[in-house]
């Protein structure tokens, strides 16, 4: 009874995502499809079945399922057009008898640069900091060992010139599943983003959120190779395609790699690095011979990381539209 409800949830969700797609006006707070997080950008953005770190919280919240203890994300993005953007996260797993509940928190900020503000006789006025931020909570619940399901709810705020009149604020809603299929050989994922309330300035007419649906695959063909792949249909009626690879050269560092179809075609490549913060040695215990003596044996002990430390970089060049590249940096603490 209860997983029927959970569906029918899931249909009215869908539901309104349509009747959204289909009365869409231009959509406002574009920075809410910057991407966050350094390791997810390095694979083309072809992360939505993949994601299993805090960062989870931007590409699927069902993700969060996969955080094993309490981890913390910063990530830093030196976007296109001198757009800075910085993204903080939280997830901190709970066990529930045979099922599990994840619960996180984030916070966006992105500086969408300085303009210079002009009176009617072209005479320096002021200069205007724009900016969008988003309070982010999430919520995941793990209902099986195949399928899993999070969500999102966000409080958004945008500025886009100096006075009360120029600033908006919205409440928005995204909805991922997960499933791991074949040991988790192979990850499927769905996401819808940015559902909710539309922005409004002054008088102006109302924008809607760029709402999104994406879904994404992902396979692991060996052990130490990933090859993920997403489809992105936003609702400017425009569909992004995503490939990615990630290849573990050793327990403490992965080589990246994507391309998508962002600004008609975009290249990215990163690494990262593992790196245990403190570390715990456990002495072997002593065993008796098959006579019941004390039998001499070498010393042995077992090492275990306690706190790990991942740092990732990316790097992106938009290649057709000449833009340039853009460089992102993300620090994951596992506690």
């Amino acid at each position: 009874m209860k997983k029927n409800k959970l569906f029918y949830l899931i249909a009215i969700y869908l539901t309104l995502v349509v009747n959204n797609f289909i009365h869409a006006t231009s959509p406002s707070a574009l920075s809410l499809r910057i991407p966050q997080g350094a390791r997810g950008i390095a694979l083309g953005n072809a992360y939505i079945s993949v994601a299993d770190d805090p960062t989870a919280i931007h590409w699927n919240p069902a993700g969060l399922v996969d955080v094993s203890r309490i981890s913390a994300n910063l990530s830093y993005n030196s976007y296109i057009f001198n757009i800075q953007s910085f993204f903080a996260s939280l997830a901190c797993p709970i066990t529930l008898s045979k099922n599990k509940l994840l619960l996180g928190g984030a916070f966006m900020y992105s500086d969408l640069g300085i303009v210079e503000g002009r009176d009617e006789t072209r005479t320096q006025t002021e200069f205007v900091s724009l900016y969008d931020s988003s309070l982010i909570i999430s919520i995941a619940y793990k209902i099986n060992e195949i399928y899993s399901i999070g969500g999102n709810v966000k409080y958004i705020t945008t500025k886009l010139w100096s006075g009360e009149e120029n600033k908006s604020y919205a409440f928005s809603g995204d909805l991922g599943v997960k499933a791991k299929l074949l040991g988790s050989l192979i990850n499927t994922a769905v996401v819808v983003r940015n559902l909710g309330t539309k922005l409004k300035y002054g008088n102006s007419v109302e924008n809607s959120l760029p709402l999104d649906v994406e879904l994404g695959v992902s396979v692991k063909p060996i052990k130490k190779l990933l090859l993920s792949s997403d489809i992105s249909i936003q609702s400017n009626s425009s569909v992004k395609l995503r490939f990615g690879t990630e290849y573990i050269v050793n327990p403490t560092f992965a080589l990246r790699g994507g391309i998508n179809t962002e600004s008609k075609c975009t290249v990215s490549i990163g690494a990262g690095i593992k790196m245990p913060i403190s570390i715990s040695v456990t002495p072997a215990s002593s065993s008796f011979g098959t006579l019941g003596f004390l039998t001499p044996q070498k010393e042995e002990t077992e090492v275990q990381e306690k706190n790990v430390l991942f740092l990732d970089y990316a790097y992106t060049h938009y290649i057709i539209t000449n833009i340039g590249g853009t460089h992102r940096v993300s620090l994951t603490v596992k506690f």
